[in-house]
């Protein structure tokens, strides 16, 4: 008898957030990170930040380059206020390449010292 592969994957433990994606220029998300777990795509992982905004939780999966990058920086963590304004496009390798601007609030309060941020800033929205 062959093992299928459905009955060696657990079921997922809790709900989980509606996703969140950053379509257009402009598009912005900001709240308090609830949870970050790992989440694999295409032999890669990224971040999956669960943000509770005042919409609801929602779910962002970082993995274009350039907002992965900043996020190595932060190390944002649970109970942080985040930002993330979605800016622009620059020329990539293979194409173009999303470019974000991202602000953390600490917990305790702090501020996280980030690069110079773009005309668009996420500052404001927390």
């Amino acid at each position: 008898m062959s093992s299928n592969v459905w009955d060696e994957i657990p079921p997922p433990n809790g709900d989980f957030p509606e996703k969140f994606t950053f379509d257009k220029v402009g598009t912005s998300i900001a709240g308090t990170i609830t949870n970050i777990r790992k989440f694999t795509w295409e032999g890669k992982t990224s971040p999956d930040l669960w943000i509770q905004t005042a919409d609801g939780e929602r779910s962002v999966i970082c993995g274009q380059a350039n907002l992965l990058t900043q996020l190595l920086e932060i190390k944002p963590m649970v109970g942080d206020k985040i930002a993330v304004v979605y800016t622009g496009e620059r020329k990539a390798k293979l194409g173009n390449a999303k470019v974000f601007d991202v602000q953390v609030k600490r917990a305790d309060g702090s501020t996280v010292d980030p690069a110079p941020a773009p005309a668009t800033s996420a500052a404001d929205l927390l």
